[in-house]
């Protein structure tokens, strides 16, 4: 399957592995396209593992502020776009971001056709009902399950 995959709540330190995780993801489900992670801010940590992964499997990297485009540029990360095109370009996320803070990314996966799916932080109850509140996306009843699962949208099982 030529999906790609994307992957927010990059900071460089902890979602290292989960970078790694998500690429082991890909090649077990037999997702052969990329691996697009969203930028936030160009800290020393961040850039030496965006270069890191680049190196061992390359990845395609998106800035969530265009004002940090030219900071990451001159890191020598390439960047391929804005937030928008993260998620027009991704088929597959997977949401790390910090508590409380992953709404607008589920948000954004769900109105972009993406196969969305929350690391093991998530508020999920409170997620779902903050999606119900904003009726930005439509709820429907395997959603609502999914919510319910650990890993949803099919990786239920990772």
């Amino acid at each position: 399957m030529k999906s790609n995959a994307g992957f927010v709540g990059f900071d460089g330190t902890e979602n290292k592995r989960t970078i790694l995780a998500l690429q082991q993801v890909k090649k077990a489900a037999g997702i052969q396209g990329d691996l697009n992670v969203l930028l936030r801010r160009p800290h020393g940590r961040a850039r030496s593992v965006v270069a890191k992964f680049n190196r061992m499997f390359g990845v395609k990297a998106f800035v969530s502020d265009k004002a940090d485009k030219d900071k990451w540029e001159k890191a020598g990360v390439k960047i391929e776009g804005g937030y928008d095109d993260f998620f027009e370009a991704s088929n597959f996320l997977m949401v790390g971001s910090p508590g409380d803070e992953e709404l607008p990314y589920v948000e954004a996966g769900l109105a972009h056709g993406c196969f969305v799916s929350l690391m093991g932080g998530a508020d999920r109850p409170e997620i779902q009902k903050a999606l119900e509140e904003d009726k930005k996306v439509k709820i429907t009843d395997d959603l609502k399950a999914d919510f319910a699962r650990e890993f949803f949208f099919g990786l239920e099982n990772y």
